[in-house]
C-alpha cells in the first residue's frame, strides 16, 4: 500500500506500523517475483496539495528507485501519476477560477512518469491520480492501467491484475467490465471522438490478448454510437 499525492504525512507512520500491509512507497518491494517500485508523489497541480514536485525531482526520484530493479522485463512501476498526453491522464480543463469543464479534456499526467516508462519498459505501469480517466494503454512494451474513481458517487474504484508466466492477462469479464469507460467518461464527445477512442479501445484490449471478438466489441460500442447520431 502507498499514500496518494492528497494524503497527509501522518498517513505514513500508520501504514508503516500496520502488521497485514507494507508501506511501499519510495522503496522496492516484491509482490511474488515480480520486482515493484512506488512513488506516491505527483507533478505540481492546481490544488497545491501534500504530496508534490517538480517534474524534474519526479524524474530523480524514479531514476533513483529504478537503479533498484534487477529486471524490468518483469518490473511493475507502482507511479501514482500517470504518464502525460495519454489515455490515461485526461482531466476536465480547469477555468481561472478552478471550475472544471464539462465537455474539455486535456493532458494532466507526469512528463517524468512519461519518460521513464518509455526509458526502463518495465513490464507494468500502476497509476492513479486523475479518476476521471479511467482505462488501459500501451507504451512500447508496457501495459499502463489507471482504474479511476468517482468521488462523486461515492465509488473508488480498482482493477485486478493477473501475472503469470511474466504475462498479463485479464478475462472476458474484465475485458467488458473496463471498456465501461466509453459509456462512462466520453458520452458527451462527437460521433468522431467516440469512434476514435473505441479504436483505441480496441487496441488496448488486444494488448491484453482477450478473446473478445469483433462483434462483441461493437455490441459493446453499439449503445455510444447511437447515442450521438
Amino acid at each position: 500500500m502507498a499514500a496518494g499525492n492528497d494524503d497527509l504525512m501522518e498517513v505514513d507512520p500508520v501504514i508503516d506500523n500496520a502488521t497485514t500491509i507494507v508501506n511501499a512507497d519510495l522503496k522496492k518491494v516484491m509482490v511474488q517475483d515480480y520486482e515493484m517500485i512506488t512513488l506516491s508523489w505527483s507533478n505540481p497541480t492546481p490544488w497545491d496539495t501534500e504530496r508534490e514536485y517538480p517534474e524534474e525531482t519526479l524524474e530523480t526520484k524514479i531514476d533513483e528507485l529504478a537503479g533498484q530493479v534487477e529486471n524490468m522485463e518483469t518490473a511493475i512501476f507502482n507511479l501514482h501519476v500517470p504518464p502525460y498526453d495519454t489515455q490515461i491522464d485526461q482531466a476536465p480543463k480547469l477555468s481561472d477560477r478552478l471550475v472544471p469543464s464539462t465537455d474539455e479534456a486535456i493532458p494532466a499526467g507526469s512528463k517524468a512518469v512519461l519518460a521513464a516508462i518509455n526509458k526502463y519498459q518495465p513490464m507494468l505501469g500502476l497509476h492513479g491520480h486523475i479518476h476521471e480517466s479511467r482505462g488501459i494503454q500501451k507504451i512500447g512494451r508496457t501495459l499502463c492501467i489507471n482504474p479511476g474513481s468517482e468521488y462523486s458517487e461515492g465509488i473508488l474504484r480498482g482493477v485486478i491484475v493477473i501475472l503469470k508466466k511474466n504475462k498479463i492477462k485479464a478475462s472476458k469479464e474484465q475485458i467488458q467490465e473496463i471498456s465501461q469507460v466509453v459509456k462512462q467518461h466520453h458520452a458527451k464527445q462527437n460521433k468522431d471522438q467516440i469512434l476514435k477512442r473505441f479504436d483505441q479501445c480496441k487496441m488496448e484490449f488486444s494488448h491484453l490478448k482477450a478473446d473478445l471478438s469483433e462483434e462483441e466489441l461493437l455490441a459493446l460500442a453499439k449503445p455510444i454510437i447511437e447515442r450521438k447520431k
